[in-house]
């Protein structure tokens, strides 16, 4: 496993520094594990965890302490890490409903057009090329697009051995590996479910999950060193987003904006081993992951939001940028308040119905709301985010087939009950109030899809006793009914979908 070493961090500090331009025509891999939270590393601090390839490739290369996320969601993320742009700009605010714009470029465009051959592979349905996430990859497989109806999690995400596969399988092809090469790999472990192979089982399975997707990742640098591409590669190993696990009562993703759902790891290693085993303090933001890949390249990064950070790797130590970061989730798809976040080195702040302020290097888990105690911080913050968004609507999602939803669902994204994008926030409920109804109706559906109806209908009934406008329980609960044979109170679960939504199509056929 992960059999290549090229030096040792004595070798490495013989570079006094690096350059714009110095690795142009070098092979550039970026590697994505969706869902992984950078304190759930042994690299980050974390001593429970089993991440050898990972911990290896930070001894050879350089980690950054403080990365943050754009957006809690797959899709919107790689956006942003595709284009070096934040959401607003680049305008994919969900996982359904947006498309990159024609007019985009993107790091696989841009490469392609300085002689590359760009190639990607992913592992889940929701970053399928219909969004255009695949735009400027001469290769991009992305086979979970066509299997299965959408029902179940296996016909929307797949296995990363096999994603490992088909991306190395077009590195192998004499044309590819042997020149200029852009190769993107998205490998979805440790997304929900936690279900890691039984070779890697451990007591905590998003432990496990994590732990399986760095033998994945030892296998795709085993096949790039077999093929002689490694020795001279820029390679970078980033997350998406992070995960709730309960820290604030999110078990998975979308809805807050808290650091576990933001700060991600950021592994970069740089041919001949530059700067082996050094750390990298201060807050980064991913689109400058996207400026320092072009950057080292020597591509031009004109247009982006992004800056790159080549410039002070030897110094160990980047100047705080302030990172923007939001998620329209809760709205879109519940009803609920947006949320946006600035995290300003020492403080975050979260912008909500009931703003949050926490001061990071006193409270790094944010258990302490200090807000009011500190309200020029608060309102600084608060105008900065103001600022930062001015003259930048939100465009209302587009409407989506049912069986896009229904893939999307399956990946643990559900709702559908929405207040409009472009409208006001006000009176909206705070999701920090709301957060229990959600985890509470995803455990419902998980009893259904468990074959466990009697639960599920029992645990549904007891939602929509308490949250009587909550679309999303009234239709699993005529669902379950209706798979129950219990087609009289179906019905009437059904009608009450209606009620909420006259429009709603996929009820309207049920009935």
């Amino acid at each position: 496993m992960f059999l290549f070493a090229l030096c040792v961090v004595s070798c490495s500090r013989a570079h006094p520094n690096v350059r714009a331009g110095q690795y142009s025509g070098a092979p550039v891999i970026l590697i994505s594990i969706d869902t992984l939270r950078a304190d759930r590393l042994p690299l980050y601090g974390y001593a429970a965890g089993s991440t050898p390839v990972l911990d290896r490739l930070g001894r050879e290369g350089i980690v950054f302490d403080d990365v943050y996320s754009h957006c809690p969601l797959t899709l919107p993320s790689h956006a942003s890490l595709f284009t070096g742009l934040l959401p607003f700009h680049h305008g994919l605010r969900d996982n359904i409903g947006y498309t990159l714009k024609n007019d985009q470029q993107t790091l696989a465009g841009r490469f392609k057009t300085a002689g590359y051959a760009t190639g990607g592979a992913v592992s889940a349905y929701v970053l399928r090329h219909q969004t255009g996430i695949n735009r400027g990859f001469d290769f991009f497989d992305d086979g979970i697009e066509v299997a299965g109806t959408g029902e179940s999690l296996s016909d929307s995400q797949r296995d990363g051995g096999l994603t490992v596969d088909a991306l190395a399988g077009w590195i192998d092809r004499p044309e590819t590996g042997t020149g200029r090469v852009f190769a993107f790999l998205h490998l979805y472990e440790p997304h929900t479910p936690y279900a890691p192979p039984p070779s890697h089982r451990m007591a905590n399975p998003y432990d496990g999950e994590i732990a399986y997707a760095d033998e994945l990742v030892g296998r795709f640098l085993d096949r790039l060193n077999a093929r002689g591409v490694l020795a001279r590669a820029i390679v970078a190993v980033v997350s998406d987003h992070g995960e709730g696990l309960n820290d604030h009562g999110e078990a998975e993703h979308g809805i807050f904006l808290y650091r576990e759902a933001l700060h991600v790891p950021w592994i970069l290693r740089l041919p001949g081993g530059t700067f082996g085993g050094t750390r990298v303090a201060g807050t980064i933001r991913e689109v400058d992951v996207t400026a320092t890949l072009l950057d080292l390249a020597g591509l031009s990064s004109a247009s982006i939001d992004g800056q790159a950070v080549t410039a002070a790797l030897a110094a160990g130590r980047v100047e705080d940028r302030t990172v923007y970061s939001e998620t329209l989730y809760p709205r879109l798809h519940f009803g609920w308040s947006d949320l946006a976040s600035a995290t300003d080195g020492r403080y975050r702040f979260i912008r909500a119905p009931h703003a949050e302020l926490f001061d990071l290097t006193a409270d790094p888990h944010e258990r302490t709301n200090i807000a009011d105690a500190r309200r020029s911080t608060t309102s600084a913050l608060s105008a900065w985010l103001e600022r930062t968004t001015a003259g930048s609507p939100v465009a209302e999602p587009a409407d989506v087939a049912a069986d896009v939803r229904e893939r999307l669902k399956a990946l643990g994204y559900i709702g559908s009950s929405s207040a409009p994008a472009t409208s006001s926030s006000g009176g909206l409920p705070d999701p920090k109030d709301t957060i229990a109804s959600y985890e509470a109706l995803k455990q419902a559906e998980a009893l259904d899809r468990a074959g466990k109806a009697t639960e599920a209908i029992a645990a549904l009934r007891r939602l929509v006793a308490t949250n009587p406008q909550m679309l999303d329980a009234w239709e699993a609960l005529a669902k379950s009914l209706a798979r129950a044979d219990r087609l009289a109170e179906a019905i009437d679960a059904f009608g009450k979908v209606v009620a909420i939504d006259p429009l709603k199509p996929e009820t309207h056929l049920a009935l």
